[in-house]
């Protein structure tokens, strides 16, 4: 109910909410997290008082899908009233007075400045470049993004450009370095002051970028473009989403010249009547109006959409809490639309952005570019498909040095070179980074959290990408070693495709485990024929499992929402937490873990599919509650894992959320770690068995004759990789089993590869070396 006035108390209808009849004899009722927001109606502008009204149609029609809202949480975004100048004092004046978790809509540069606030894809009046701020999260494409976007399309070109604004010269700068990184240039810049006429700056023929546009100037560059058929004008997409209602009036009704004004966009079509899009769906079933539909509304429903997932998974919600969310999960998947990856860390320069410790907090993905007839009429396909800026501009390179100066850079050159090979050599005699002793744990009573990682189907990508697998395994190695370092963990052992990597911490284990799934992810592997062979994998195996009726994870998801969660190697990992017994090599000069926490990390590893990271329930409650906080798990209740007693209670860790998996591999056949008749450790048994590459295959199993128990471990391990079930031991004596299990494996083998062999003869060959 509501207070009006004389203190009576008038009903509020849309609060009212009605509970499941099982609910309503429970002791207490949790309140949902509400997000409380803000929206500024300025009323000197009549632009942002257009921009409040559609952002705020698509919000609140965004946020009218949700009917279980006391679940999982409300929405509740309200007006404040001022002008340009005044909007700032005015939003520290209602944060004395109420909690203001965020602020969405229309903003000025000067209220970006408060904190205790966050704000969400903020719109500002005139082309503003982006710098660092924790608290300012941005969704959309930011004016560099589209800047990198549009030059990447127009590639080798030379434009001229209008810019006015506060930030002209900057972002004239901005715009010239994205054109020089693919081989454009900028050949002209105005530069204007707030006052002055843009149209009469417009080149009669060329490519032109124009920023800072006025409700006025769309009528005159309309006018410019229709009797100059030689010009293109690119404008940002946010002016375009400003202005929406001039540019359809100027170049609407079979105008021509829409075909040669362009922008960069990460947003579906807003008025497409058959969308493709998930989110374009529902905003048209959500906005039957055809006239209400327009690009500030579904900016508006699209930031409904992400607070309505992010809510669920926040316990209390601030503004702090909301810009930690994005830091801390990198990224978002909200239906088919992918924001991130997000960095927290600090503000750099813009040569220096996207260095080391440089923060991030723009998460646009899949920019498109589109003419503006394709705005008009949703049937005009595209410019330019969309991709993902790598925002990596082009070193800018010095020219007209004189004689001494040659000199001198060639002489520091060559100096400066000795003097880093000398570095080099120093730190890998005296550091190692990875195997770095000061990181192994050491103590033999404090726990120690272990890490087994495996590459999905290696044998099989070397099989199938036997080019390729060479520089991708380094790759492999290189990344996982950078983050091992970073962290401060030991590697133990790496054979193969395989670590076994000692943390002291299990929160840093988990941040690892973490961030690896999110580097694979985000890597450029240069090649697609890793995730065609993955695909390939899935469906041979849905044809051979049919009767099991196996549905493939990624084989056949769309390829849009496939790159946002899938790319290059896949790796399974696998971490425990326990005493282990702690050994130092004398000869190594390294650590080695030995014991049941080995052994079961190592299973944790095996059951594992490719992509997924897998923790015991030991290790997870190894975390404080602050640190399990800051991971997203979903529990897979007890698994039984081969050998072992009893269940172990298992959680997956969503590194990359959205990612789907196959069922658990708890069929898979694992060395008999502890078994009575194998001689030697059997920690070593396990890692030989599970890390033998293709050609060790074939000299150390083929012609092994001692250890057999180290041979059946072996080619249980390759079963395992080509998804052939081996019988059981049983009665079987070692040598019967290692040729069993010889057999099924050459069949296998021999199908994959194509080749017409007899069916017996490798059996043979082989089993007379295994026997």
């Amino acid at each position: 109910k509501r207070f009006v006035e004389d203190f009576r108390a008038e009903m509020v209808h849309e609060g009212l909410m009605t509970f499941r009849l099982s609910d309503c004899n429970v002791s207490s009722t949790q309140v949902p997290p509400v997000f409380s927001g803000a929206a500024f109606l300025m009323n000197d502008s009549a632009v942002a008082q257009r921009v409040f009204v559609d952002l705020g149609a698509g919000f609140d029609v965004g946020c009218a899908l949700e009917s279980n809202w006391w679940e999982r949480g409300g929405l509740s975004v309200f007006p404040l009233f001022s002008t340009l100048g005044s909007a700032r004092a005015a939003l520290q004046s209602e944060l004395q007075s109420r909690h203001v978790h965020g602020v969405a809509g229309v903003v000025t540069e000067a209220m970006l400045g408060v904190e205790g606030v966050a704000f969400l894809d903020p719109l500002q009046l005139e082309p503003r470049l982006n710098r660092f701020r924790r608290h300012v999260i941005h969704p959309s494409p930011t004016l560099e993004q589209q800047f990198f976007v549009l030059a990447e399309y127009l590639r080798d070109t030379g434009v001229h450009a209008v810019v006015r604004g506060e930030e002209a010269a900057a972002v004239a700068e901005v715009l010239r370095r994205s054109l020089v990184t693919f081989g454009g240039s900028l050949r002209s810049a105005t530069l204007l002051a707030g006052g002055d006429a843009l149209a009469e700056h417009l080149p009669e023929a060329g490519d032109v970028f124009v920023a800072g546009l006025a409700a006025g100037d769309v009528a005159a560059a309309a006018r410019h473009v229709a009797s100059h058929d030689g010009v293109h004008v690119f404008v940002a997409f946010s002016e375009f989403a400003l202005l929406h209602a001039d540019f359809v009036a100027a170049f609407g009704g079979g105008a021509g010249g829409a075909d040669r004004v362009v922008f960069a966009t990460s947003l579906p079509h807003w008025g497409d009547a058959n969308p493709t899009s998930e989110t374009a769906r529902e905003f048209l079933a959500a906005v039957p109006n055809a006239t209400q539909r327009t690009p500030l509304a579904l900016m508006g429903f699209a930031a409904a959409q992400l607070l309505r997932t992010i809510l669920p998974r926040m316990d209390k919600v601030g503004a702090e809490r909301l810009a930690d969310f994005f830091y801390k999960n990198v990224a978002v998947t909200v239906k088919d639309v992918l924001y991130g990856s997000f960095v927290n860390g600090t503000a750099c320069a813009a040569a220096a952005a996207g260095g080391a410790g440089c923060g991030k907090n723009h998460g646009a993905t899949r920019i498109s570019v589109w003419s503006l007839a394709r705005a008009l009429n949703p049937a005009v396909p595209v410019l330019h498909p969309a991709v993902t800026p790598t925002m990596e501009y082009a070193k800018p390179v010095a020219r007209g040095l004189t004689r001494p100066q040659l000199i001198g850079v060639v002489v520091g050159g060559v100096v400066g070179g000795l003097l880093l090979v000398g570095v080099a050599a120093l730190l890998l005699r005296f550091c190692r980074d990875s195997r770095d002793n000061a990181n192994a744990p050491k103590e033999p009573t404090d726990p120690v959290t272990l890490v087994f990682t495996d590459i999905e189907s290696s044998t099989a990508l070397w099989a199938a990408c036997s080019e390729l697998m060479s520089d991708a395994v380094a790759t492999h190695h290189r990344l996982i070693r950078a983050l091992i370092a970073k962290y401060r963990c030991y590697e133990v052992k790496t054979v193969g495709d395989s670590f076994m990597i000692a943390c002291k911490s299990v929160f840093a284990s988990a941040q690892l485990v973490r961030e690896l799934q999110q580097v694979f992810v985000r890597h450029d592997w240069g090649t697609g024929a890793l995730d065609e062979a993955y695909r390939k994998f899935e469906e041979g195996r849905a044809e051979e499992d049919a009767k099991e009726e196996y549905v493939p994870p990624t084989a056949r998801l769309d390829a849009a929402v496939y790159r946002q969660h899938w790319n290059g190697l896949r790796v399974r990992v696998g971490v425990h937490t326990g005493v282990c017994d702690i050994r130092r090599d004398e000869v190594t000069k390294g650590y080695d873990y030995y014991g049941d926490t080995a052994n079961m990390a190592a299973r944790t590893e095996v059951v594992g599919n490719g992509g997924q990271v897998l923790l015991t329930r030991a290790a997870y409650m190894s975390l404080s509650t602050a640190e399990r906080e800051q991971v997203e798990v979903t529990s897979l209740g007890a698994v039984a894992l081969r050998v072992v007693p009893r269940p172990v209670g298992m959680c997956r860790l969503d590194a990359v959320l959205g990612r789907t998996f196959a069922a658990l591999r708890l069929d898979r056949l694992m060395p008999e770690l502890d078994a009575s008749d194998c001689d030697g450790n059997s920690s070593d048994f396990f890692f030989a068995a599970r890390f033998m590459t293709p050609p060790s295959f074939s000299f150390r199993v083929c012609r092994a004759r001692a250890f057999p128990a180290l041979r059946a471990g072996v080619l249980a391990s390759l079963c395992a990789r080509w998804r052939v079930r081996g019988d059981e031991r049983g009665v079987m004596s070692c040598d019967e089993h290692c040729g069993a299990l010889v057999e099924v494996l050459a069949r296998r083998v021999s199908r994959v590869y194509g080749r017409s062999l007899e069916p017996r003869a490798p059996v043979a060959f082989l089993g007379s070396a295994a026997s």
